[in-house]
Parts: C-alpha cells; structure tokens; sequence
C-alpha cells in the first residue's frame, strides 16, 4: 500500500503499557504515537490537529463518542468507539473491534450459531462483543458485571453456557496470574474466547485449554481490527496477504518459542537453530539447572533425588517462559507437571518435536535406560506433546528439511 510519509496517527487509551499498536500500524506506512491521556484531554487531542486519525482503548470506547461529528452504523449500534478518522468535515467514529472478533471467531472455528453465549463485562468491548455475537445467530447472550443481576459469583447458576468470551482487561499484562471466573464450573462449555492479546494466551484461556476445552486470545483479533483501521486512514485497501504477514510478525515479535518432545528428539539442536533465523535467545532449561546445581542431571537425579530436580526444572521453565525474545528447549518430562503446561502456554508457540522412538538415544538418560522404558515414556507423554502444541514437527529426516518447515510456521 501507499506509504504516508507525512501522516501520523495515534491510539488513546490509559494505561497503554502492554500496546502492540505501535508496531503494528507502522508497519502500514504512517507514523504511530501512543497517547495516554487524561478524560479532560481527551477533546482536545483529538481535535489538536496532529494526526489523520486515532484508535481509542480502554477506557475511552464510550467517553469519545461525545466528541465526534459522526459515527458509522456499527459503532451507532454498539455504542462503542476504537477508531477515529479526522475529516474536513470533522471528527467520524467506526467500531473496528466488531469486524476484528468476526474474524477471530470465525477464522478460529467459534460456531456460536443457535447456542448460549456468556460475555464477561460491561464497558465498550461488551458491547461490541453482543453485536457481533447475535450477528453471529446466537440463541441467548448472558451479559456478567460486578453490580449486574448476573455478577461473577451467581454466574455459575447459569446452565447450558456453551461459550464464554472474555471482553475485561482481567489476566491482562502484567497482571496475567488474573483469571475472571473458572471455566470448570461450566459443564457445558465448548469454547472460549478472550479479547485480550498480551500476554499471548491469558489464564482463562489456558484454564480452558487444560480442561480439553478450544479456547484463545485476542492476538489474531487485534490484528484484523488494526487492518481495517489502517485501510480507514490510508484510503487504501490491505490485501489478505500482507494482512496475514503483519499478524505473523507481530506474534513472533511479541511471544517466544518453545520446544517439547521426548528426551534425544532434538529439541535442543533445532531450537538453537530456530533462535538463530528468529534472532531470539536461546534457552535450554536442562542446562540452567545443570549451571545452578553445578552438576549433570544424572548426578542431580542420583544425589538429590528428582523432586529436587522437578522443583528446579518448574523454576526455570517459569523464569524462561515469562521472556519475550526466547527460544526455550524443555526437558522431555517437563510436561507432567500442570504448572509447567500453565507456564509454557502463557507467552509462546509450542513446537512439539516427534521422531521414532526406535531412534532415540538412552545412554546418559536418568529415566530412560532401557528402550522398553522409553517406549512406555512416550505412551504417556506423546498426548501430552500433542495437546500442548501450536505446531508438530517430525524430525526422523534431515534437521535443515525440518527447520525449514519451522520458519514457514514461523515466519
């Protein structure tokens, strides 16, 4: 698209800390500032001249409507503001979030067609996420807020709620232990969806994922809503194309990578590998606990026992899975634990590393000295894998035919 050297645009919103906009709109062609800003500022930087238009975040979807010269329908009817374009003519309002959620619900299969949908908030985003939801044909819409007659302690007497959506800023950076309502408590429950994207997958989200239940952020969302914003300053269409690079580039930017597999499965070379093409860090957890304790994991397992070494290895899997920028390689039995899986699906793609298990060493492993044992290992631990994983990769062939099948996940 057209780039506009001169143009400049702006989100509005307090607090924007965790904000990936920045990085997404200047990828479009046009400068991008980030604006925390008081209410009683508020009309004044919008009409400061500065900027072709504004996105607003929280907790401004609502209070901007009253500075604006028009609103397009959708934001007429969800009473919602998260774009601004600066006319000639005045100020103009859209609601690119409703376009942003169709596409995260549809794009990741969110059937909501006929079904009981519970929405977790009241402000802006709630709005936006009713319309696009009866949209959507969904038979009934539960709205939950602290003072509404359906709040987050009598919500769990609601029956038959197939889908929850999360529009709260609950689990949001850097508070992301946050978790609005327990996904558990709904026998019924079939998916769900949280509108916030940083961190990658918030704690509802993974809460639902280790019940079996399809669940995701809001990443793909922020993206979708940020294109059409983009095409409403610009003037200029986006294509689908460069759309899809823009949400790849923003998610390999702002998440890490981490590997799981079976002990010998090569993890660790291709994750060396993969922080090599991505520029990222590369961590192995088994070597930070071999550097703490001083000694091998063998020695650890035989003089200290392997609870020692699980207690260990939880440390730093949570210390390496909280970085951004890294590409971690996990022990093979990292995954047994539920506070490992939580920790690696908070900031990251999950790679699961497969190879035959007739190939796999089991010299110099403490738990896998026999192939029998290993054989039994990889019974119990494959679903585990496969479950976790973004992606799967099979590594019985040539480790640069396996990476290249890595970076066009990734990149």
């Amino acid at each position: 698209m057209r780039p506009l050297s001169n143009a400049r645009a702006a989100l509005i919103g307090k607090p924007l800390g965790h904000s990936y906009s920045k990085q997404i709109h200047e990828k479009f062609g046009y400068s991008y500032d980030l604006c925390e800003t008081e209410p009683e500022d508020l009309g004044a930087l919008l009409r400061s001249g500065k900027y072709v238009g504004f996105n607003v975040t929280i907790p401004y979807k609502k209070e901007v409507i009253k500075h604006l010269d028009g609103l397009d329908e959708v934001a007429r009817e969800t009473g919602a503001v998260n774009t601004v374009k600066v006319r000639n003519t005045g100020l103009f309002g859209y609601n690119t979030d409703a376009y942003g959620l169709e596409f995260l619900l549809r794009t990741e299969g969110f059937d909501v067609a006929g079904k009981k949908v519970m929405v977790l908030g009241t402000g802006g985003t709630s709005h936006t996420a009713r319309y696009v939801l009866k949209k959507l044909g969904a038979a009934e819409i539960i709205t939950v807020g602290r003072t509404s007659p359906v709040n987050y302690e009598n919500c769990y007497a609601v029956e038959g709620v197939k889908m929850i959506l999360n529009a709260t800023p609950v689990g949001m950076y850097p508070d992301t232990d946050g978790c609005p309502i327990d996904p558990a408590r709904f026998p019924s429950l079939e998916g769900v969806a949280d509108v916030i994207y940083n961190p990658l997958n918030t704690a509802l989200v993974r809460k639902a994922r280790s019940l079996g239940i399809k669940a995701c952020g809001g990443l793909k969302m922020l993206v979708a809503q940020a294109v059409r914003s983009a095409e409403i300053f610009t003037d200029a269409k986006i294509s689908p194309a460069e759309a899809e690079k823009v949400y790849r580039e923003v998610r390999n930017n702002s998440c890490g990578v981490v590997f799981i597999g079976m002990p010998g499965s090569g993890k660790t070379t291709l994750g060396r590998l993969t922080a090599g093409i991505t520029g990222k860090e590369f961590i192995d957890t088994d070597e930070e606990i071999e550097k703490r304790f001083g000694k091998s994991i063998g020695r650890i397992f035989a003089e200290d026992g392997e609870e020692v070494f699980r207690k260990a290895e939880e440390d730093a899997i949570r210390a390496a899975a909280k970085k951004r920028n890294a590409v971690v390689s996990t022990g093979g039995g990292a995954v047994l634990r539920d506070s490992n899986r939580f920790a690696i699906r908070e900031n990251s793609m999950v790679i699961a590393v497969e190879r035959r298990v007739e190939t796999l060493e089991v010299s110099g492993r403490p738990l896998s000295r026999s192939r029998e044992k290993l054989m039994e290992m990889e019974r119990v631990r494959m679903p585990i894998y496969r479950d976790l994983a973004d992606f799967r990769i099979n590594n019985d062939g040539d480790i640069n035919s396996a990476l290249e099948k890595i970076k066009e996940f990734l990149l």
